[in-house]
């Protein structure tokens, strides 16, 4: 079973560690390598979802969207990362999620 306080927090996406089926995000509190184009994702216990993205320009864009564990997956609304996933893995440093 998925720990929600574990869950609810900033996650940024980690390219370098994910493959073609997997997707590794960090806490942003982790000691992440400098690295241009890095998408993030929120999620608040409430059920709000904030993606990141970056812009043209490097800023990142940020939007607003929902989240939702549904029969023990993750289901997500959000720009750029609107889907279903499993979570495979998650620990204080990790959370790895595949695209159903």
């Amino acid at each position: 079973m998925v720990d929600l306080n574990q869950l609810a927090q900033k996650w940024v996406e980690i390219r370098e560690e994910s493959t073609n089926t997997k997707i590794l995000l960090r806490p942003s509190t982790y000691n992440i390598p400098p690295a241009r184009s890095r998408r993030t994702l929120e999620l608040i216990s409430d059920g709000i979802a904030v993606s990141g993205s970056p812009s043209a320009d490097d800023r990142s864009v940020r939007n607003a969207g929902s989240w939702a564990l549904t029969m023990g997956e993750l289901v997500i609304a959000a720009p750029g990362w609107t889907g279903t996933y499993t979570i495979e893995e998650i620990t204080p440093n990790k959370l790895v999620l595949c695209r159903k």
